[in-house]
């Protein structure tokens, strides 16, 4: 869907919302109560809103606000991969330890077909394993001066990762906050 197109791993709950959303409206219902998905305002439809803010020469403040996220995320993304690469040039053990996560993530989610105690000693291993890493990853960044959560996504809301919407598909305590900057951002565009 357009709407979470540009988020390259949105969490379920929040693209289920959004569908719900676009769902609802094609159909002409009311919002889900307590979704904060923009449903109605001033007794009006999102669709007729929209079309209210567009006779007056208006975006959408619900819809400003969506893309305003979807840029602060993918502005995200980008600097932890830019952060990603300075430290692989700088850090190479950091490299291997992400490869050998890689393989221990896989190898705990194919520990999951496993039966009984033998599914249950593998999955400890591997998240022995993975914890090991990510102590050693932390270690090393240290070490050459950076924070332990340097190579994280360094989003403006660690709630809800710049989407606007928490996991259970509700907004975020953020929203409004982002509104006012949306609302900024674009008028001096």
């Amino acid at each position: 869907c357009a709407k979470t197109a540009s988020i390259s791993n949105p969490n379920i709950k929040y693209v289920n919302a959004v569908l719900e959303g676009i769902y609802r409206e094609e159909k002409g219902l009311k919002p889900k109560e307590g979704t904060g998905s923009g449903g109605e305002k001033a007794g009006l439809p999102q669709a007729k809103r929209r079309s209210a803010y567009a006779r007056k020469g208006q975006a959408d403040p619900i819809a400003r606000t969506q893309r305003y996220y979807e840029l602060l995320h993918e502005r995200a993304r980008e600097e932890a991969l830019r952060r990603r690469e300075k430290i692989e040039k700088e850090i190479p053990e950091i490299h291997l330890i992400e490869e050998k996560l890689s393989e221990s993530f896989s190898r705990l989610v194919s520990a999951s077909g496993f039966a009984g105690s033998e599914r249950e000693n593998r999955i400890k291993r591997q998240k022995d394993e993975i914890a090991r890493l990510e102590a050693e990853q932390r270690r090393l960044l240290k070490k050459a001066g950076y924070a332990e959560d340097y190579l994280e996504t360094p989003y403006s809301c660690k709630k809800c990762k710049d989407t606007g919407f928490l996991d259970d598909g509700s907004r975020c305590s953020c929203f409004n906050e982002r509104m006012k900057e949306a609302e900024e951002y674009y008028r001096n565009e």
